[in-house]
This record gives C-alpha cells, structure tokens and sequence, in this order.
C-alpha cells in the first residue's frame, strides 16, 4: 500500500466513446493518483483507445471473458496500491478536486467520505443526488447503515474510500444492484463523513444493467430470502 495515493478504478465494457473522458477526469486530479482500468472483455476499441491515448500513464488490466461489473471492479481492488479507493464508471466523471476534498473532510474516525453527485438524465435533465435522495431529511455522518438497508442514495463514485476498510468487502457476484449491497457493507464496518461540494458526474442511461433482470435477483442488502406469509392462519388449501 502506498501512503496518501489514491487507486482509481474504472470498470469498461464496449466503451469506446466515453472511456477518454473518463480517465482524463481521473488523471486530472489534484492529488496523487493511480488509474486502472479493467477492460471486462470489451468487442469494440475499449482497450486501443486506453492503451493508444494515455499509455504508462493508465493500469489497463484486460479480463478474460466478460465477467461483468461487479467482476470487474473486484479485480481492480486486488490490483489496486492505494491508501485511499476511488470507483468511476467509464461514462461517468470526476471533478478535478473530487480527492482532495474528499481527503480533506477525512478524519481519524471516518473510513469514508460522500461528495455530492449531479445526476444527468437520458433527455440531458440535471440534478443533484441531494435533491434526488433527499438529503437534507438525512444525517449522512457517522453510522450510516440502517438508513442504507431502506434505500440506496450513494452513487457510486460518490465516496471516496479508505482502502484498509475493504479488506474483506468485495461487489457481490450474485445479484443485482451490487452497489447498494456493497455502501451497505462498508456502513456496518465504517463512519461516514459527508462533504456538500459537487464532485461528481452521472449520467443515467435509458437502459440500466439491472433492466432485465428478474425481481428475485433484486435483492435488498441484508435480505437473505423473501419472507413469506401464510395468510390463510394454517387454514389448508388457504
């Protein structure tokens, strides 16, 4: 681990005409940092444009087979030296002081912080994940995990993560929604500390990756099985 970097990590898959401006945003930083790319068995341009326009300047891990972004994010965290993680999807972006101002609001106490996101919808409308979630109704600081097991609000390039506390917490492989079952591991383990500046960029697509899915792969962190209830009170046939 090296002391004060922070490990970017970016998750590509077919994402030939987004990913530049992304690890721009990444290399762009005020503060030290290391860039991965995980190229997750990309078909188009993924790999050349990442490898042609940023070279030694980028990690570029190439995965064998496309395993998906849960996959692909836990293999840039086995690569990863940072003191500090940072997520970034290959669409999205990052505002040039997004770590140290992150770093700044980081204390003894706290082994994560969480910028404030604007959120750019398919039809080009923008808004702020504090309006979106709401965040003046909750506390984001200290322990944050009840609140997390209700709903995510936590985009997930929002925090900016102290390596140490995801020693043993990975993206599960199994379900969707694997970034909400993932805030809300590092929330049972860690204080959270919450900074108001607008650090980051989302845009949402038209059709997310869990679009398709089947309800019963949506599962709720903490949730093992749907509950299921005999509402006929053991009457038979009820």
């Amino acid at each position: 681990m090296t002391p004060g970097l922070t490990s970017i990590i970016i998750p590509a898959y077919n994402a030939e005409a987004t990913i530049a401006e992304a690890v721009e945003s990444a290399l762009a930083q005020t503060f030290p940092v290391e860039v991965i790319v995980v190229n997750d068995c990309s078909t188009d341009g993924t790999s050349a444009v990442v490898s042609g326009n940023f070279g030694a300047d980028v990690f570029l891990l190439n995965l064998i087979g496309h395993r998906g972004v849960a996959a692909a994010r836990n293999a840039g965290l086995e690569h990863a030296s940072g003191e500090f993680i940072q997520f970034l999807d290959a669409d999205d972006t990052i505002d040039p002081t997004k770590v140290e101002l992150c770093l700044a609001r980081m204390d003894d106490e706290a082994g994560w912080v969480v910028c404030d996101t604007r959120i750019i919808s398919p039809d080009g409308d923008v808004t702020l994940a504090s309006e979106r979630y709401d965040y003046r109704r909750r506390h984001i600081d200290g322990w944050l995990q009840p609140q997390l097991g209700v709903a995510n609000f936590i985009p997930v390039h929002a925090p900016l993560v102290r390596a140490s506390v995801l020693r043993d917490i990975r993206f599960p492989l199994d379900c969707a929604r694997e970034d909400w079952h993932f805030w809300h591991a590092v929330a049972g383990v860690a204080r959270v500390r919450y900074t108001p500046a607008i650090l980051a960029t989302y845009r949402k697509r038209r059709q997310g990756r869990n679009a398709n899915l089947p309800e019963s792969a949506k599962t709720r962190p903490g949730v093992a099985d749907p509950l299921r209830l005999n509402l006929g009170c053991g009457t038979p046939g009820a």
